[in-house]
């Protein structure tokens, strides 16, 4: 079994909630590294390097030093080594932590050469000293990516340069691994080795506390609070529903003030904050309808609509709650039927909701046969299998 090599994001759920920080790449790391990434944990055969721990502890953003730090598991203790941090200018502090990551990577090389380099992504950061040794040691790098590219047209000169520059960068590994097929058929090589999965947690079993209640039906939104991920359009729907009908948010972003402000003046509106991962797990199982909207407008810096497959909607899928959605093409095929979709104006999305709460039965069926779907062809132990023999044969 060959040695591996983790660069990536991963920090302790408590730190990055205190922090008030997304909790969803974080949320696949530790699953991809947990789960997908058993094997090697298991066998001492995987090390593994933080980006953002010692970014987020305020004791350790003043010194420029490496320390170790332990996240555990239902299943494991994962040893992660924190990336030093120095407070600079950004250009200068990321090529600081650029050189130790290079200086890392060369003593762990000097003894494996064989060892396999796994990314969070292909960010400048990370890339350049992996692709620097990968030409010295002739080793293999594989580049996981969570998240797309930013669309040149909505970047200055410079940003232009820089999206260019991470393009390329990606194209320069062995491999790379995600979950839209449409990401890296894009933007990988032709000649690169390429693996989609499509993973969640199927062993996490939360059992729903409340029955459908026609007169108290709860709508569930849990993410970044964004323009693009329909937060406005989903708050508008209630415009055109009844009192009966509650909408639930959770997460953090650029339209939290504005989250606040709608609960402010509806009673129907709750704002939940950031809350644990378990902690969300159980609020969707006990909702009614969980909802995720892609909107045609105000898309963002990204194509979300081809490259947006979220993990968050794997989590929902795998709830056994009926899922009101717009249709992206990022989403697989083989979700769609399950899916209640919608246009991404308020009343389309009210609409939907309303044909939800009045179907509901068959609406829960259907959620119900998502959710075996998942469990059958999107566990982690599907996933791992895929990935250790990706890396074995790479």
């Amino acid at each position: 079994m060959k040695n591996v090599i983790y660069i990536g994001f991963v920090a302790p759920e408590e730190l990055l909630i205190e922090n008030k920080m997304h909790l969803a790449t974080n949320n696949f790391e530790m699953e991809f590294i947990s789960k997908g990434l058993k094997c090697y944990l298991s066998n001492d055969s995987l090390k593994i390097y933080s980006y953002t721990y010692n970014l987020l502890r305020e004791e350790n953003r003043q010194s420029f030093r490496q320390c170790n730090f332990e996240i555990i598991t239902e299943n494991a203790h994962i040893d992660i080594i924190a990336l030093p941090f120095v407070k600079a200018p950004l250009g200068i502090s990321q090529i600081l932590r650029s050189f130790c990551i290079l200086k890392n990577l060369n003593y762990l090389l000097k003894k494996d050469r064989n060892a396999i380099i796994i990314t969070c992504n292909a960010y400048a950061v990370f890339s350049v000293p992996v692709l620097i040794l990968q030409k010295i040691y002739k080793c293999k790098s594989i580049a996981v990516m969570l998240d797309a590219f930013k669309d040149e047209h909505t970047q200055n000169f410079i940003g232009k340069i820089y999206v260019r520059f991470s393009k390329w960068l990606l194209r320069q590994y062995t491999g790379a691994v995600g979950m839209c097929e449409n990401l890296l058929n894009d933007f990988c090589n032709p000649n690169q080795k390429k693996l989609v999965i499509l993973p969640t947690d199927t062993e996490n079993n939360y059992e729903k506390k409340r029955s459908f209640d026609p007169a108290n039906i709860k709508i569930l939104f849990a993410g970044g609070l964004e323009r693009q991920n329909g937060i406005i359009e989903s708050i508008s729907a209630l415009e055109f529903l009844g009192e009966e009908f509650q909408l639930d948010l959770y997460g953090i972003g650029t339209l939290k003030d504005y989250v606040l402000e709608a609960a402010g003046g509806d009673s129907r509106i709750k704002y939940g904050g950031i809350v644990s991962r378990k902690q969300c797990l159980q609020n969707e199982v006990d909702s009614d309808i969980l909802i995720i909207i892609r909107t045609e407008k105000d898309t963002g810096t990204v194509n979300l609509a081809r490259y947006g497959m979220s993990y968050k909607l794997m989590e929902y899928l795998l709830s056994g709650i009926p899922v009101v959605a717009t249709y992206i093409e990022a989403i697989p095929p083989s979700f769609i039927p399950y899916l209640n979709l919608c246009k991404s104006d308020a009343e389309s999305i009210a609409k939907k909701i309303q044909y939800v709460a009045e179907n509901y039965n068959e609406c829960l069926k259907k959620a119900k046969e998502a959710r075996l779907l998942i469990k059958e062809s999107c566990s982690w132990d599907v996933c791992e299998t895929a990935v250790r023999e990706y890396i074995e044969e790479i």
